[in-house]
């Protein structure tokens, strides 16, 4: 939820402070998503940028994971974005499909290579991170 916060930077410094030294920080948030929970949708972030504002706050970035690629980038924008595929029939017998689908075209062909993580294609990212020891 990084992204419905004013000011990210001091909540990354509280997790800082909260967490022992060596502790691991669990963090998702996203990269693509319409704008919800208005007026308090304030960011969307890359990898670049999560690594920066971790690392700059005192955390040593593990890895950052892609949570999707292109295919499932494409499914979370129809999703999002069709009003009529909100209702509980239609998700069944269309979104429910799409989503598998998109889920092993990224699997396939994205997902599994190492070089997919420099791509931006992706709705969001999933961190893992360690407060360095004090």
């Amino acid at each position: 939820m990084l992204e419905h916060v004013r000011f990210p930077e001091k909540v990354i410094q509280e997790m800082y402070r909260v967490l022992k030294s060596d502790g691991v920080l669990l963090l998702t948030t996203r990269q693509y998503w319409k704008t919800h929970g208005s007026p308090y949708d304030f960011f969307r972030y890359t990898r670049l940028g999560l690594e920066s504002l971790l690392s700059s706050n005192g955390f040593e970035v593990i890895t950052t994971i892609p949570m999707g690629g292109p295919a499932s980038l494409i499914a979370t924008v129809i999703d999002q974005n069709v009003p009529l595929l909100s209702k509980p029939v239609l998700k069944e017998i269309f979104l429910y499909p799409l989503w598998w689908l998109a889920r092993r075209i990224d699997e396939t062909f994205y997902l599994s290579k190492k070089s997919f993580i420099e791509l931006p294609d992706t709705s969001g990212w999933l961190v893992f991170a360690r407060k360095l020891a004090t």
